[in-house]
């Protein structure tokens, strides 16, 4: 048996994971109680933090600086801990689609919303937001819903699960981004089948 090829196909296969685990791990679906350092491991990297009521923090800067095809990651973070009690990650080009009434795009295991002119946020899959004071509201003590305002004008709407308030002191907004560009792991598994196969044919050939 020629192992010489399939050597080669199973070390590519290995290079090429290898590569999407140095790039970052995109963490799916609604996130609670992580540590900074399950992101900052991870090929993330902070790209804004604030209090939770800064009406200075714009969009355009909390976003600054990312392309559209990186992933960022928002959440709320417990003031004066390492602990995000609330987050997701959606790649950022998905989240300038934006949104119109109660209306949500389902992204990367979470319904998020982004309001052009005011608001964004997200909530667990299949569940509806509200744009009123708080724009993701809930009355079942679920904790899987974010909403924050962005621009000095709006005053309200901040909420972390049942908690709603636009006061600091609980909360800071944090924004992480993916510290290199991520391959999608599709591409990734496509990518060693096809060097395997190319051992196979070489090996009948043989």
């Amino acid at each position: 048996m020629n192992i010489k090829y399939l050597k080669a196909a199973f070390a590519g296969l290995v290079l090429s994971v290898s590569g999407f685990a140095n790039a970052g791990i995109i963490p799916f679906g609604i996130q609670t109680d992580i540590d900074t350092s399950v992101l900052t491991d991870n090929g993330w990297s902070l790209n804004f933090q604030s209090g939770w009521g800064d009406q200075g923090a714009f969009d355009h800067v909390m976003f600054d600086g990312i392309a559209l095809d990186e992933y960022v990651f928002i959440g709320a973070l417990d003031t004066g801990t390492n602990n995000i009690t609330l987050g997701a990650a959606i790649l950022y080009s998905d989240l300038l689609n934006y949104t119109s009434g109660n209306n949500t795009n389902d992204y990367n295991g979470a319904s998020w919303y982004h309001r052009e002119d005011y608001s964004m946020g997200f909530a667990a899959i299949g569940e509806s937001v509200t744009l009123n004071s708080a724009d993701t509201s809930v009355d079942n003590g679920d904790i899987s819903k974010l909403s924050w305002h962005m621009h000095s004008w709006q005053t309200g709407g901040y909420r972390v699960g049942d908690f709603n308030s636009n006061l600091d002191g609980v909360f800071e907004k944090v924004v992480f981004r993916a510290s290199t560009q991520v391959p999608e792991p599709s591409t990734i598994a496509i990518f060693g089948l096809a060097l395997i196969a190319l051992a196979a044919r070489k090996y009948k050939k043989q």
